[in-house]
């Protein structure tokens, strides 16, 4: 058995634990998973893309999503909150994470709630 010791942003350590808890896992075993995966397939099991590609897809999916009637919802249950994660809006408003990530970077962008998160509530919601 080997330790592995790797450095990763507080946050996206207890949203990982958060989602993974919800799956029934634990971060060791998802990283088994992952290089598992990795071995079985010889390759990344996601597509990685350089940023400009990156920015190129996420604004093809922001243009579709401001016109999805959903996002109206999800932003007038963000103004009823006074804290939100991604977490949060995944799991009230039963859409996937990635989808929840963007939109909640959109409503950073739009100033509807703090980029940056307040402690372990989540991002402040500007009213």
């Amino acid at each position: 058995m080997t330790l592995i010791n790797v450095r990763i942003e507080d946050d996206l350590k207890k949203e990982a634990e958060t989602i993974l808890n919800e799956m029934g896992l634990n971060m060791t075993t998802a990283i088994n998973v992952y290089l598992k995966a990795i071995v079985r397939t010889r390759k990344i099991p996601f597509e990685i893309m350089a940023p400009n590609a990156q920015k190129e897809d996420l604004s093809k999916s922001l243009e579709k999503e401001i016109t999805d009637p959903e996002v109206l919802e999800i932003k007038d249950w963000v103004l009823k909150q006074d804290y939100v994660s991604i977490t949060n809006m995944v799991r009230e408003m039963k859409i996937g994470f990635t989808k929840a990530g963007r939109l909640f970077d959109k409503l950073i962008r739009e100033g509807l709630i703090e980029e940056k998160p307040t402690g372990t509530k989540g991002n402040k919601v500007i009213k």
